[in-house]
């Protein structure tokens, strides 16, 4: 047997890295599928609104069947990236499970740092929402744009509305880092969080939800793009409390005891 690992596994985050990849492939092809379908049908809900008489004259007000396509991906994007956020709550939980089934103590007790070896998750956690939310769009904007003619102008804009879902889907995954660090027994409880959060993003004002209720959903701060404006004091914000949760739940694991299966 040879004395030193390979270089893929000469890191936390390599070794992180061998445990992500199967679950990051399938939801990257998933993502990509499923965005070429939604990017596929987009101009279809155009073409209902042209052969409509009645549906465009109510839909003149909002800038014709242009304006409904961007409404659609708009909403398809919104809803990718809550799901995304599934993923990314999945990863950033692997940690927990490697500590159940103590796989984790045996790496701790070398000289890798616990901040270290639970960064190189994270490093798939959090990157890894990106990339299926960026191939999605990618996907989603190459259909459309081939079926308008506009492949490159499209693609550009559908995945820039893509990835500006991903500050709030950070926010779940560091709540999830947050439980980890302090209440790691307690772990699960951030689906019942992402599910609150998506309830209040989607149907807070359908429900007549008091605004600020609403707010405590980072869904709710996103911009409806393609087709609205994007301020970006609310995406940097996201940011910002998703790095904090993650920088607490860190310094929380540094503190506490392993607490195995």
């Amino acid at each position: 047997l040879p004395a030193t690992a390979t270089p893929r596994l000469s890191g936390p985050t390599a070794l992180a890295w061998r445990l992500h990849r199967g679950v990051l492939l399938s939801w990257t092809i998933a993502f990509a599928v499923v965005g070429a379908v939604f990017g596929a049908l987009a101009l279809s809900v155009g073409d209902i609104v042209d052969d409509s008489p009645q549906l465009a004259e109510l839909m003149a007000g909002l800038g014709g069947a242009g304006a409904v396509v961007d409404a659609f991906l708009a909403t398809e994007m919104s809803l990718l990236g809550m799901v995304a956020s599934g993923y990314a709550v999945q990863a950033a939980l692997r940690p927990r499970t490697e500590e159940i089934e103590m796989r984790a103590e045996p790496i701790l007790t070398t000289a890798v740092p616990r901040w270290r070896w639970l960064a190189g998750h994270l490093v798939w956690a959090l990157g890894g929402a990106t990339v299926i939310l960026t191939v999605a769009g990618l996907a989603a904007g190459l259909a459309h744009g081939t079926r308008v003619g506009d492949p490159a102008g499209q693609v550009l804009r559908i995945t820039g509305a893509a990835m500006a879902q991903v500050p709030a889907v950070w926010v779940p995954a560091g709540v999830a880092v947050l439980l980890f660090g302090f209440v790691p027994r307690l772990t699960t409880l951030v689906w019942t969080v992402l599910a609150a959060f998506v309830l209040l993003g989607q149907l807070g004002r359908l429900l007549g939800i008091d605004e600020r209720i609403q707010n405590l959903s980072p869904f709710a701060h996103l911009p409806r793009v393609p087709g609205g404006e994007v301020t970006f004091g609310p995406l940097a914000w996201l940011v910002v409390v998703a790095a904090a949760l993650v920088l607490a739940g860190l310094a929380g694991f540094r503190r506490r005891d392993l607490t195995g299966g």
